[in-house]
């Protein structure tokens, strides 16, 4: 919850449930602790200096 809705990237727009999913797929081979780092620094990345709009929640299962 809230990613999705955290404004940034170079337009100051929404990333979108769209680009979340296909964001969480090309990190899906890598081990759960890597995939947390790659989601923190995908964050920060479309943030930049923007500020966090909503509380943001992601949580990964592994079988």
């Amino acid at each position: 919850d809230g990613f999705q809705d955290q404004f940034g990237g170079p337009r100051y727009k929404k990333y979108l449930r769209k680009k979340l999913r296909n964001f969480i797929l090309s990190i899906s081979h890598l081990p759960m602790a890597e995939q947390k780092i790659q989601v923190a620094q995908e964050l920060f990345r479309w943030m930049g200096e923007n500020p966090q709009t909503d509380d943001i929640l992601v949580v990964g299962l592994e079988p």
